[in-house]
């Protein structure tokens, strides 16, 4: 509303949905939206076992195993966390269990991961408040920890679900883009509908299919790589 939503999902086609992120126009620039990247992770990998590694491959332009890809598709690294304020958990594999205690009403069961040890900077942890009985995560602690001999105290970043609100309609039949928003569609999700408002901005071959080019990353390697050595992430 008012052009001041920045992040919505609209069901494509059946089984699935897109999130769509707004990005609001800067000076004379014009906006955009474009697809979260989960989801285009999501649907790369679907393309994959459909048509082959070979195929995303040369759609790509770029081997789907090498460094450099959009978040390691070949190893199934994905571009967050597993574990995030807002998805639910399904593994609380590595976490060690703190106590109970209600967030907004929601009986949570707190969790910590494992510390992590950032040399100088001290050691981070994350709390996770995981509902008992679904499972969501309706918040995050990121914790920073200073080292004993430091004067910095502990520091936290919280990360909270305030309200969820589903909508059980077709989002498209009502909802629309800000008028002249550019919107990028990544060719592997297929023929999908532009909502009104939107203007499906025209891509380069290159950029089609992932809905940006990756040469970029091509021209970092060769940097930190003079002799283009194939480095694989392992």
């Amino acid at each position: 509303m008012n052009g001041k939503f920045k992040l919505f999902s609209i069901s494509n086609y059946k089984n699935s949905h897109i999130t769509w992120i707004i990005i609001p126009a800067f000076k004379k620039k014009k906006g955009y939206a474009q697809i979260i990247g989960q989801d285009l992770f999501d649907c790369v990998h679907k393309r994959i076992k459909q048509f082959g590694l070979a195929y995303v491959e040369k759609k790509c332009f770029w081997p789907v195993g090498h460094h450099g890809f959009p978040y390691g598709l070949k190893n199934g690294m994905a571009p967050y966390p597993k574990l995030r304020a807002g998805k639910t958990a399904r593994s609380l594999k590595g976490l060690k269990l703190l106590r109970a205690e209600a967030f907004e009403g929601h009986t949570c069961t707190i969790y910590q991961s494992l510390p992590v040890n950032e040399g100088n900077a001290g050691s981070s942890a994350t709390n996770y408040w995981i509902d008992t009985r679904t499972h969501y995560i309706w918040r995050t602690d990121e914790l920073q920890l200073p080292p004993a001999d430091s004067p910095q105290p502990p520091s936290k970043f919280i990360t909270r679900i305030g309200w969820i609100r589903k909508v059980h309609i077709n989002p498209s039949d009502y909802v629309q883009f800000p008028e002249g928003v550019e919107v990028i569609v990544p060719e592997c999700f297929g023929p999908i509908a532009v909502p009104p408002g939107g203007i499906r901005k025209t891509l380069s071959p290159q950029a089609a299919y992932l809905g940006h080019s990756i040469q970029w990353w091509l021209t970092m390697l060769r940097k930190i790589h003079p002799g283009n050595t194939p480095v694989y992430i392992k």
